[in-house]
């Protein structure tokens, strides 16, 4: 009975519990309905259900007539909403009109405008944030970032300072958005005393740290930076590295070259699936493709099957390296163990596809997915340009505009590309009226790609001014403007800017070089080539073939055929290039001899260039024939070399002993002639002699019936030309005479016995 009395205790007081919960609610629909209606459109402002302006348009007007135009939480949702449409200006109107503006709507607000896109506005709100309000952590966080994307270094330093003003610079959440900031922009001293300055570090902020340090690609010191500060990771107490710490050890390993502690890392997490797939993803970071397939293999070898991520890496580096094969061995597997790919593996597979040059097996994979997304879309986009269909490519980015997806800063790169693979300036400006619209012409790489696109159509002052609002300039930057003016004679300007980059501390790449070479070659100044010859030389560039092709040029130009002779005889192994450029400048200075002697040397070591590529059954003939042609045009270098060749192919050809001493005594070095009669007669190695047909007919005589009795007893594939006559029929006795060895149709060679 009182277990009966306790059962209908507790259901009493659920049925009571449960019916305060109804009159409660009943009570507040009654008595705020504007509470229900709010959450509604809150909740249709954040699905999917509002897809374009003018279904936004009816919900605004909806929430006016309902009386919540004050509504904070809904007038942040509803401005986000605008700003995604890129309508700004309704955007700010919405905010405007919103009398108490709390922190928490700034915050929304500002991180609202950074996920849609409008990086401008994000700082100017941020500029107004701080005359009205004080800032927070967020705000600060989201203003680093957005400078990280348009690329203002200034801006964000002065985002620094607020920190230190309201003492935020502490907090590891500002902290590690800092590290990043800084170690973007290669300040990596500021990142490390932004890094010391924090007192209670957690694993993102030690991972931006070693992340910064691994970025660092140019000094292997700061690679040993990155294990250090691991290791001080390491004593904190219940801090142990994650996936993005564990690659980022891994690249800095790569920078080093510390392979040993890449595969400690490797042991510093547990041997899942998740620890392959880092140390996998740093060797394709590293370009080693063939040590990630191995890895996959002892990772199959252990039982563990691989994931999406581990799939993902190797198509990517399949694309990288463009080994279709590999590529499509992986495409089997997924095929065979049904592997349900996501949006990401699916990419990397048409990225490896597009790559290797196999677009319409990407397109027919790109087809089959419904939820395609805006990186996918640049990766067909980029396929498509590679190959050079330029009218597909447009296609596909039309049809990713009408499918509502917004562009993003590859999607401009793309169409920048396209505009000027396409000749259509048309498209190029507006573009750039996009860019300036959304506030983008900040970010470096669309810049640089901007200056290119006006440079191919020679308009060389636009791309000129593009270049001076580009507040922190890097390599590509000065190379591109450089190179702008170089091809468009505009030679002395590009002399001008190098000596400005050179004021930035920045060290020229090869193509600026080729680039200066090109202007100084117009110019026809030898000096300005002797002093870009030394800038090559400190770069330690003078072994690329590309650059010496350039100088060559360069040097002929500026009448320093001297010059470019020595260099040309320094290169070590020339090209077909080499060849055209010195035979060129012979024939700029007059020297018409001497182009055609360094073409018919040309001719001989392409043809040796060739034979190295015969088969091994193939090359031993050709190789005998090359040596003949060498010894009749005098060419003791080649012949040398092709000599030696055949002897390490046949050594006991006492033929090839006797073809390369003529060559040597023919040339004058009869030392060397002497050593090789030496070798072959050490080897008892003998001519076989030949005899001329007149100098056979002296031997037997002028006897006709001789000869006819000779013919009778032989048979008569045996008579011809250098045919010869068995040992056994007739002996001539010890008489050795050296045929010549140009084949002749008067000349019959006869064995001796």
């Amino acid at each position: 009975m009182k277990n009966e009395d306790a059962y209908f205790v507790i259901w009493l007081s659920n049925f009571a519990s449960t019916l305060i919960k109804v009159l409660h609610y009943s009570s507040t629909e009654k008595h705020h309905p504007e509470r229900l209606l709010s959450d509604k459109l809150v909740s249709y402002l954040k699905g999917e259900s509002c897809k374009d302006i003018n279904s936004l348009k009816k919900v605004h007007a909806h929430i006016i007539t309902s009386g919540l135009k004050n509504h904070v939480f809904l007038s942040s949702k509803l401005l986000v909403c605008y700003a995604k449409f890129d309508n700004l200006t309704e955007s700010k109107r919405v905010f405007n009109t919103i009398a108490n503006k709390s922190q928490s709507l700034w915050n929304s607000t500002l991180v609202g405008y950074f996920r849609t896109g409008h990086h401008n506005e994000v700082l100017k709100l941020y500029c107004d944030f701080k005359k009205h309000s004080s800032i927070d952590s967020s705000s600060i966080t989201f203003g680093l970032k957005t400078c990280i994307v348009i690329g203002s270094l200034q801006f964000g330093r002065g985002i620094h300072v607020d920190a230190v003003k309201y003492n935020l610079q502490r907090n590891g959440f500002v902290g590690s958005t800092l590290i990043g900031f800084y170690s973007k922009y290669g300040c990596i001293t500021d990142a490390r005393q932004v890094f010391d300055e924090i007192s209670e570090r957690d694993v993102v902020v030690y991972t931006a740290m070693v992340t910064g340090y691994a970025a660092q690609v140019s000094d292997s010191y700061y690679g040993y930076e990155a294990f250090e500060v691991a290791r001080l990771m390491q004593k904190e107490d219940g801090l142990d590295p994650n996936k993005v710490t564990l690659v980022s050890l891994l690249q800095a390993a790569a920078n080093v070259e510390a392979y040993k502690e890449g595969r400690a890392v490797h042991g510093m997490n547990k041997r899942c699936v998740g620890s392959w797939n880092v140390l996998i993803a740093a060797h394709v970071q590293m370009g080693q493709l063939l040590e990630a397939f191995e890895l996959f293999q002892t990772m199959s070898k252990e039982d563990i099957l691989p994931d999406r991520i581990t799939l993902a890496n190797l198509l990517s580096s399949c694309g990288d390296m463009k080994f279709l094969r590999q590529g499509k061995s992986i495409h089997a597997y997924i095929i065979r163990r049904e592997v349900q790919l996501d949006l990401v593996a699916t990419t990397a597979l048409i990225e490896m596809y597009s790559k290797c040059n196999r677009t319409n097996q990407g397109r027919i994979l790109f087809d089959e997915i419904e939820a395609q997304d805006v990186i996918m879309f640049n990766v067909m986009v980029s396929g498509y340009l590679q190959a050079g269909f330029t009218d597909k490519a447009l296609e596909t980015i039309c049809g990713m505009i009408k499918a509502g997806i917004k562009p993003d800063t590859a999607t401009i790169l793309n169409l920048l590309s396209l505009s000027a693979d396409l000749r259509e300036i048309r498209i190029g400006k507006e573009v750039h009226a996009y860019i300036v619209r959304r506030g983008m012409g900040s970010n470096v790489d669309i810049a640089n790609q901007l200056l290119s696109m006006y440079a191919k159509f020679g308009l060389i002052e636009i791309a000129r001014k593009i270049f001076n609002r580009i507040t922190r300039r890097d390599l590509i930057s000065w190379t591109w403007m450089i190179t702008s003016y170089a091809q468009n004679a505009y030679a002395s300007d590009a002399l001008m800017l190098f000596r400005l980059m050179q004021e930035e501390k920045l060290q020229p790449d090869l193509v600026t070089l080729v680039s200066l070479l090109q202007a100084v070659s117009r110019l026809g100044c030898l000096l300005l080539a002797k002093e870009v010859h030394g800038h090559i030389y400190r770069n330690l560039l003078d072994k690329e073939l590309l650059i010496i092709n350039s100088l060559l040029t360069t040097y002929a130009k500026c009448g320093g055929i001297d010059f470019a002779e020595y260099l040309f005889k320094s290169i070590v192994k020339k090209s077909q290039i080499s060849w055209n450029t010195m035979i060129s400048a012979f024939g700029m200075h007059g020297k018409c001899l001497e182009a055609l002697d360094l073409f018919n040397q040309m001719l001989k070591e392409e043809a040796y260039g060739l034979v190295q590529h015969l088969p091994p059954r193939e090359r031993t003939s050709a190789l005998d024939a090359l040596l003949s042609s060498c010894r009749i045009y005098g060419n003791v270098e080649v012949g040398d070399i092709v000599g030696r060749e055949l002897l390490d192919l046949d050594p006991n050809n006492s033929a090839t002993y006797v073809l390369l001493a003529n060559l040597y005594a023919e040339a004058g070095e009869w030392g060397a002639a002497a050593r090789i009669r030496e070798i072959a007669k050490a080897k008892s190695l003998v001519r076989q002699p030949g005899y001329s047909y007149l100098q056979r007919l002296e031997i037997l005589g002028s006897n006709r019936k001789s000869l006819t009795s000779l013919r009778r007893n032989m048979p008569p594939s045996e008579w011809g030309v250098a045919g010869k006559l068995p040992a056994a029929k007739i002996n001539y006795g010890e008489a050795m005479v050296v045929a010549d060895t140009m084949p002749s149709l008067c000349r019959l060679e006869l064995a001796y016995g």
